[in-house]
């Protein structure tokens, strides 16, 4: 080899060599992304190349084929990024043939990802087009074809050994990225749960409705006050959200049993019983209402069942059938039925508005009022478990506030046995 072929060899794997290295960077970017977005409570977001906007990066990074059973294709970047620089920093002409062959189907996936980010997710991923430029320059160092200086050695296809072995630390890598992302995704749990039960404690106590529903969906003991979770729920048999709700509660009921008092308040978003809130979302709630309250005994029975059926339950002929095969005709005209969801619905009157909108404060549904502090809508399971696990604590220790003292400023943990020290005032 020539003097100047030799410089031109060189120059082209230090091209190769920070190409290379930017890949490892840029893909490392996209995984800190993926983690961050996928668990936000415990991994912090790359700054440069957070937020889902034009240019940022969550968007096309956790869409569905930004990973695989969880690793994050970066993960695949990564490892390429490092076999670019480690045929720059030793050069072999079957590693230089393996890598060309990667580099260039890395640049057809990279082609494809590129486009449907663009046209299709509408964002323009900045560490993804440092990637591509990367990678494409280092396919441009080492030639489509092959450099011709390695021609001559007659490696025309990449070696089976070194795609082996790239596999096997593919595969070594994703499963240690699998034991990573357990791990963060029980600290972003805990660390969700702890914000969640701060934020819970620091909500204004309020009163309990002046009337609390007979209607029970969970009972821990006769006695309302009784149970450590204590829960009236205002609630829509048509609400979407509130069959979230739902779900979450008989999830949580298996672990909390004994715990859970949730009597199920009805409010129904119909204009045709409702007065206390202007919106008429769904027509016909009203109806299942009188038909759910009409027979306390049969109560979780008619619950239930529109519950598990709520997108036929809004069809007419469907109430209708649920009233027949149930018996339940006289629910719809029974005054005594009708009264007694009326004023549970007005019970939403006693609440200091919490919009400019709306003059109440139970304006929606689900609206929780847990342990004398209101929730609006609904939060992830991990959260609200999180929250009756405090409240059961509580309650276990003799109803101090035990929750309510660690988390007041000034207030410290002892370092030799956990318990909390005494807050002032």
């Amino acid at each position: 080899m020539g003097q100047r072929a030799m410089a031109m060899d060189v120059r082209r794997r230090m091209v190769a060599g920070l190409a290379g290295l930017g890949m490892m960077v840029a893909a490392g970017v996209t995984m800190g992304v993926y983690y961050a977005g996928t668990y936000p409570a415990a991994v912090p977001a790359p700054g440069w190349c957070a937020g889902s906007g034009l240019l940022g990066c969550e968007a096309a990074v956790l869409w569905k084929m930004g990973s695989v059973r969880g690793v994050p294709v970066g993960w695949g970047g990564v490892l390429l990024g490092a076999t670019v620089l480690a045929w720059a920093l030793i050069p072999s002409s079957r590693l230089a043939r393996t890598t060309q062959v990667l580099l260039a189907l890395n640049a057809v996936a990279v082609t494809v990802l590129f486009f449907v980010a663009t046209l299709v997710l509408k964002t323009l991923c900045l560490a993804c087009t440092a990637y591509g430029v990367f990678s494409v320059l280092a396919l441009g160092a080492l030639g489509v074809r092959g450099a011709r200086g390695f021609d001559r050695y007659g490696h025309r296809r990449p070696a089976l050994m070194h795609l082996a072995v790239l596999g096997l630390i593919l595969v070594a890598g994703g499963a240690a990225l699998g034991r990573y992302a357990h791990a963060a995704r029980t600290a972003d749990a805990a660390v969700s749960g702890m914000r969640a039960t701060g934020h819970f404690y620091s909500l204004p106590q309020v009163p309990w409705p002046s009337e609390i529903s007979p209607y029970r969906t969970f009972s821990a003991a006769a006695d309302f006050e009784a149970a450590a979770i204590r829960a009236v729920v205002f609630s829509d048999p048509l609400c979407i959200d509130c069959r979230v709700l739902t779900e979450q509660l008989r999830q949580l009921a298996g672990e909390f049993t004994g715990h859970m008092n949730v009597a199920y308040q009805f409010f129904p978003l119909d204009g045709s019983c409702n007065d206390v809130v202007d919106k008429d979302k769904h027509p016909g709630s009203c109806d299942l209402a009188y038909m759910a309250a009409w027979d306390p005994d049969r109560f979780l029975l008619i619950h239930d069942e529109i519950h598990d059926n709520m997108d036929a339950a809004r069809d007419r002929a469907w109430q209708l059938e649920l009233a027949r095969r149930h018996g339940l005709g006289a629910a719809l005209t029974d005054a005594g039925t009708r009264d007694i969801v009326h004023r549970l619905i007005r019970t939403g009157t006693e609440y200091a508005r919490t919009s400019d909108r709306y003059a109440h404060g139970i304006r929606s549904t689900p609206t929780m009022i847990l342990n004398n502090r209101m929730i609006i809508g609904t939060m992830p399971t991990a959260d609200l478990r999180a929250i009756f696990r405090a409240l059961v604590d509580e309650h276990e220790h003799g109803g101090g506030g035990f929750m309510e003292q660690w988390l007041q400023p000034g207030c410290v943990i002892s370092p030799d046995d956990g318990v909390p020290l005494p807050c002032g005032g």
